[in-house]
């Protein structure tokens, strides 16, 4: 759904990103994995880079590359890149943070893929139709107010998963009784006597106080999710 080099016309690709909520320059002073420019973030601005609304419903994965410092300089140990996610645009939540402590002996001379699984198991709240993704700088005001703790990512790409297609595995219009019997298991009551159920106009009809009396479900088992519409 997503994927930015940042070389479309020598620059960042503006239908891909949030332009109000994302700086930097385009250029190669810090290097690049696809010539000729990576995403550098540095100097007195407000360090971001947010994606345009995505749908993630199904889940998906986001993947950059990323490198801190330029000339070989580092980040500061206490500053970092963290990546967040966003439901409505203005509150973010933090996915996962890159500090100069934990990261420069990765990302301080070369850039370094990084690969984001979102699914049931990572992130799923994120898992909507208007997923936001934000890259920002940890201490972001201390930062911009000099040319230091720079950092660039490049080659950013959001894939998300399509929807599964759904296909009939169970049906009934009980319009055969011969054929409805073959799936359903029909279960009476243990305490109260016998049920009674009959099948009449298409349709299976039952007869009791509801005390426990009658039950139905199906001989077939389920093991993954399912869409039931009756």
């Amino acid at each position: 759904v997503q994927f930015d080099d940042f070389d479309y016309h020598s620059n960042v690709n503006i239908n891909q990103w949030d332009m109000q909520r994302t700086n930097g320059n385009a250029n190669a002073e810090m290097g690049y994995v696809t010539a000729p420019n990576s995403f550098k973030m540095s100097g007195a601005i407000r360090r971001t880079a947010t994606t345009k609304t995505l749908n993630m419903a199904n889940g998906g994965k986001v993947s950059f590359w990323i490198k801190f410092g330029k000339k070989g300089s580092q980040m500061h140990p206490r500053d970092g890149v963290e990546i967040d996610y966003s439901l409505d645009g203005a509150n973010y939540t933090r996915m996962i943070q890159y500090s100069g402590k934990d990261f420069n002996h990765l990302f301080a001379h070369n850039f370094t893929k990084v690969e984001l699984s979102i699914d049931e198991k990572h992130w799923p709240e994120a898992m909507t139709k208007n997923t936001v993704f934000r890259w920002s700088q940890l201490k972001n005001e201390k930062s911009a107010t000099m040319d230091i703790n720079n950092w660039a990512i490049d080659d950013v790409k959001v894939t998300a998963k399509k929807e599964p297609k759904q296909r009939i595995v169970f049906e009934d219009n009980f319009k055969s009784e011969a054929i409805s019997t073959k799936q359903w298991a029909l279960q009476g009551a243990t305490k109260f006597g016998d049920y009674t159920y009959g099948f009449e106009n298409g349709a299976l009809w039952f007869n009791g106080d509801s005390n426990d009396k009658t039950s139905l479900r199906t001989k077939k088992i389920f093991t993954n999710g399912v869409t039931i519409k009756a």
